[in-house]
């Protein structure tokens, strides 16, 4: 529903908190870490093994084929 949304015209703002669903809908992804600012720019960009340790503080597998993201689990 939101693609369509989009693909008619309207902006279209969504918080999620699952990278996968931001890698695989979202056109830009602003991404927060401690309420600031740490990007904004299409998800490939910023969706990244690296950054995701970084914003988030865990390690992920990125999977840009199937545009996914696994977390690792904690330890």
């Amino acid at each position: 529903m939101l693609k369509k949304l989009s693909a008619s015209g309207m902006t279209v703002i969504s918080s999620m908190h699952a990278p996968t669903h931001a890698y695989r809908y979202a056109d830009k992804v602003v991404a927060l870490k401690q309420g600031r600012v740490c990007a904004c720019v299409r998800p490939e960009e910023v969706i990244t093994e690296e950054n995701i340790e970084q914003i988030y503080g865990v390690r992920a597998k990125v999977l840009p084929e199937y545009r996914a993201v696994i977390l690792e689990a904690a330890r």
